[in-house]
């Protein structure tokens, strides 16, 4: 069984002597850059930046900087991912805006409950992951073209995570609308009516899975008027339940064994599209 474990990290810098290779430079509209490189153990952050290296715990005002020659330093994700040691407990592993990979000698150490990958290629970070930390309680990631989430470790996590505050593409949607996962929770603020209506539509055409359950968090003056439209383009269609209390939820029938349970739903402030069977009551 996993452990939830958070090492005292600002701690153990002050002590520390590796020698220290690292950098990430970028070409960006032309212009080279450095970019900061940022990963999370538990409750501590950890930035690489030009020449400084802060670890920050969370919620507290514990924070240790230290200065590193510009340009080096990735043996420290050898410390903290490992290091000598057999295991290493951490209940949420997070990486930033980073592409720093592992080194080789690093290898099944960490033990993890969630994974929160933004902006990140995860692959890159699975060898140091222990297999027993599979399946993982969570995965985050940004749906985006960039980031591949055709992956087992992604499709057998209990709950995934995707947030995406730009214009859908139709590719995206229907990346979205296949993924096996049964409890998904998108972080979608820019999205309309429409996004949610195409993926609708495809469970429809599919016959998607009793039990899928998607959950767009959106803030309640978006959230009302969407689940109208809703209604509103669905109604004129096939949905044949409507709970009268202000369009606060109604179903669309996908066959004799299936619908779809289309409600809203606060703390947080979510549209909930789930798939039930068609003799649960609304």
């Amino acid at each position: 069984m996993k452990e939830n474990r958070s090492d005292t990290i600002c701690h153990a810098i002050i002590s520390m002597n590796i020698k220290e290779q690292y950098g990430r430079k970028v070409n960006l509209f032309n212009i080279n850059i450095t970019l900061p490189i940022s990963f999370c153990i538990d409750n501590v952050s950890i930035v690489l930046y030009r020449q400084k290296l802060t670890f920050h715990a969370f919620r507290t005002k514990n924070q240790v900087c230290r200065e590193v020659p510009l340009g080096s330093t990735e043996k420290y994700l050898n410390y903290y991912l490992g290091g000598g040691r057999s295991n290493v407990y951490v209940n949420k592993f997070s990486l930033g805006l980073s592409r720093l990979t592992p080194p080789a000698g690093v290898q099944n150490v960490l033990t993890i409950n969630e994974l929160d990958n933004r902006w990140s290629n995860f692959r890159k970070i699975l060898p140091t992951i222990n297999p027993d930390s599979f399946p993982l309680k969570m995965f985050t990631s940004e749906l985006s073209d960039k980031i591949d989430l055709d992956h087992s470790i992604v499709y057998s996590s209990r709950k995934l995570v995707l947030s995406m505050n730009k214009t859908s593409t139709d590719a995206l949607l229907l990346r979205l609308a296949r993924l096996p996962n049964k409890d998904i929770l998108l972080d979608c603020t820019f999205w309309k009516h429409d996004e949610i209506a195409y993926i609708i539509k495809y469970w429809i055409e599919n016959q998607k899975t009793i039990g899928t359950k998607y959950s767009f968090l959106f803030p309640l003056y978006i959230c009302v008027p969407t689940l109208y439209k809703l209604w509103q383009e669905f109604n004129n269609t096939s949905s044949q339940e409507v709970d009268d209390r202000s369009f606060s939820s109604f179903t669309i029938p996908i066959n004799s064994r299936s619908k779809i349970h289309v409600h809203g739903v606060d703390q947080p402030t979510r549209l909930v599209v789930e798939v039930v069977p068609t003799t649960e009551s609304i």
